[in-house]
């Protein structure tokens, strides 16, 4: 049994097509996994107040993270969720296979090493979510170890070890999730 379903997590995608907001996509997505249809879903940014950041839902059973990703030369977007009800923390990120503006802008750099793939920034990223971390942390900074598909994360300034996954089912995506 793969690590995600041991742990309870479970991921669903769907496009934004014209006229929906990513965020009622993503919300409905989350809804619908958690089976509930009810659930209450905020995002109030911790420093600003602004109705950005991590996603929370209401009362402790459920742990929820959302990704965007869009195609800077298509337009596509998709909204991919995580939902889990035995974690403590949970992240998740995605990003376009190809995108050549993302590309040249260089991932590597961002991540301060010699060559990184895009594989790497959605884990960092993944990790940096799941510890509440954010943008507020350099992701040059996270310490992610092991081979694709399995690996460990330790983000700077949180005791937690995130343990990480590839999901490979997802067309034309990239995506990573980290939990702990």
């Amino acid at each position: 049994m793969d690590s995600l379903a041991v742990a309870g997590v479970r991921v669903a995608w769907r496009a934004v097509l014209p006229g929906a907001t990513r965020r009622e996509v993503a919300y409905a997505l989350i809804r619908e996994l958690a089976g509930d249809a009810d659930l209450v879903l905020t995002q109030v940014c911790d420093r600003c107040g602004g109705d950005h950041g991590p996603v929370r839902v209401s009362g402790d059973a459920v742990q929820a993270s959302v990704a965007y990703a869009r195609a800077r030369v298509s337009g596509d977007e998709v909204a991919v969720v995580a939902v889990a009800t035995g974690v403590a923390a949970l992240g998740i990120d995605a990003e376009f296979e190809v995108d050549p503006v993302r590309d040249a802008a260089g991932i590597a750099a961002a991540l301060g090493r010699e060559s990184a793939s895009i594989h790497d920034w959605v884990r960092v990223e993944a990790a940096l979510k799941a510890s509440g971390a954010g943008v507020h942390i350099d992701p040059s900074q996270v310490l992610v170890q092991g081979p694709p598909g399995s690996w460990t994360a330790t983000v700077p300034g949180t005791a937690a070890s995130f343990r990480g996954a590839d999901l490979t089912r997802i067309p034309n995506l990239v995506v990573a999730v980290a939990y702990a």
